[in-house]
Parts: structure tokens; C-alpha cells; sequence
């Protein structure tokens, strides 16, 4: 865990924070200014997960992750020029062998598998949102808070 999507050095933390990032037409990632962010830690394509559609409304472009929750909102103005108000969905942390998930007052587990192909087709059982959190936890190996709006519930 923590060496699946980033070769990004994580700050010394023990919660991350991720907010999802829905597609506005024409946008283009500024990823030096979002690699250069102060609380940068990660950007997971939504494309290279197959989860762009996981939302009827809007693709999902991708999910932020960052040390400090008010930095997602900086993030989000970098890549859509705009800032969406959001509250806390889901969080997610490995458990032993499992990924658990926190989600409106419900819990989830997913299989903490070592292979992505593996890992991906465990998430189909759990909802949209909380497989975002629980991808951001597989990937940086850090608690997880996820950020969003209503309609990722």
C-alpha cells in the first residue's frame, strides 16, 4: 500500500484529505502548478481507474489529494477555474487485510489486494463515493477524508 499510484514523497501525516474532481469542457491539467502545490500529494486519473462515469450528471476527471482540506478547493480552482462547495462523504483507512470505509453512517471493507487489476473489480461492490476514498487510502496508504457534493452520494 502506498507505492500503487505515487512516487510522490508524502509529507509526515497521518489523514489526507481528496476531493473529486469533476471535467469542464476543454480542461487542461496545469500539472506543473498542481505538482508544485505546497500540499500536493497525489492526482488520481479517473480515466486510468475506469471511473469517469461513475457519476450520470458529469465525468469525473480526477481526485485531489492533498495534506489540508482547504488546499482541495485550491486544487480544484487550478484545474476548473472554479471552486465547488463541499463537505466531508466518506472516509477510509486500512485494517489489516481490508480497506474500510465510512459512508453515511454506513461501513464498507474492500480486500486490500497488492495487484490494481484485483483491487478495481473488489471496489465494484461498494458505492461511487466510497470507492474514491477507499482508491485515495489504496494509493497513498493514509487515512483518507473525501471531500465532495451531494451528488456523489
Amino acid at each position: 500500500m502506498g507505492e500503487h499510484c505515487s512516487d510522490h514523497t508524502l509529507p509526515a501525516v497521518t489523514t489526507v484529505y481528496a476531493k473529486a474532481i469533476f471535467a469542464v469542457e476543454d480542461t487542461q491539467l496545469p500539472l506543473e502548478a498542481l505538482y508544485n502545490h505546497r500540499d500536493y500529494i497525489d492526482l488520481l486519473s479517473a480515466q486510468e481507474f475506469g471511473m469517469e462515469a461513475l457519476f450520470p450528471a458529469r465525468t469525473l476527471q480526477c481526485v485531489a489529494i492533498a495534506t489540508r482540506p482547504d488546499a482541495l478547493d485550491e486544487m480544484e480552482d487550478l484545474i476548473t477555474g472554479r471552486r465547488t462547495q463541499s463537505k466531508v462523504i466518506a472516509s477510509a483507512q486500512a485494517k489489516g487485510e481490508c480497506i474500510s470505509v465510512s459512508i453515511k453512517g454506513c461501513e464498507y471493507s474492500v480486500p486490500n489486494e497488492e495487484d490494481a487489476e484485483n483491487f478495481c473489480r473488489a471496489l465494484q461492490e461498494v458505492p461511487n463515493a466510497a470507492r474514491l476514498a477507499v482508491l485515495a487510502a489504496w494509493c497513498t496508504g493514509y487515512r483518507v477524508v473525501l471531500y465532495g457534493t451531494e451528488e456523489l452520494l
